[in-house]
């Protein structure tokens, strides 16, 4: 089995069905190197809903608990985040929850808006803060971060530029990627903002893992 390249170009993500765990290294090989985050230092680690009360501090699960979270790019708080994020499903759990995608280039940013997305500074991280953009050029298009629980806007450009993007998701389709055991998503990290959906029962039993490719 191989992954679709060619829709992960396209469309910002990729999909594929009946894989087995222990092809997950090999399958993304071909992405590039594998990076762990130091504060979970597997290359593929588990990821469950958990109860705030016994969540890691400043991770997504530590302020929504159980509930659903909302749209980010994963490791928005890293100097260059993850180029790729993928999300293998052990178990969908009963609260069937999906994770919902939205496309940046969907936005539809106007040249000065995408000008503004590159210059203006955020504060990234808690531990250990630093300056950055939301946006870096890359050719016509941009690569982006976006978590707005561990970023915060330093100048009034930051901060027109915060509630231009929240208006740009809130009313951006999305895609809802159902969950099934055995399905894994490949997620352009720098392209593409998800969430994890509400459940509609609890759902301690959901088991997705994670593996991210790229940046540092």
């Amino acid at each position: 089995m191989t992954l679709d390249f060619g829709a992960l170009d396209s469309e910002g993500f990729c999909t594929a069905h009946s894989v087995l765990d222990t092809d997950l290294l090999r399958l993304v090989e071909p992405l590039g190197r594998v990076r762990v985050d130091p504060r979970n230092p597997e290359l593929v680690r588990d990821i469950q809903p958990q109860h705030i009360e016994v969540a890691k501090p400043n991770t997504l699960s530590s302020r929504y608990g159980t509930g659903g979270f909302p749209f980010h790019t994963d490791t928005a708080h890293w100097e260059r985040p993850a180029r790729y994020l993928l999300l293998y499903c052990v178990s969908p759990g009963e609260g069937m929850r999906p994770t919902r995608l939205k496309d940046s280039r969907a936005w539809q940013l106007t040249d000065q808006e995408m000008s503004l997305a590159c210059r203006a500074l955020w504060a990234v991280g808690h531990r250990r803060v630093r300056l950055a953009h939301f946006a870096v050029a890359a050719g016509d298009r941009l690569s982006v971060r976006y978590d707005m629980d561990c970023m915060r806007p330093m100048t009034s450009e930051a901060k027109e530029l915060k509630a231009l993007l929240q208006h740009r998701i809130e009313t951006t389709v999305e895609t809802r990627n159902a969950w099934e055991p055995g399905n894994l998503l490949v997620i352009d990290n720098h392209r593409m903002v998800h969430a994890r959906g509400e459940a509609s029962r609890p759902d301690a039993n959901r088991l997705l893992k994670r593996i991210l490719i790229g940046g540092n």
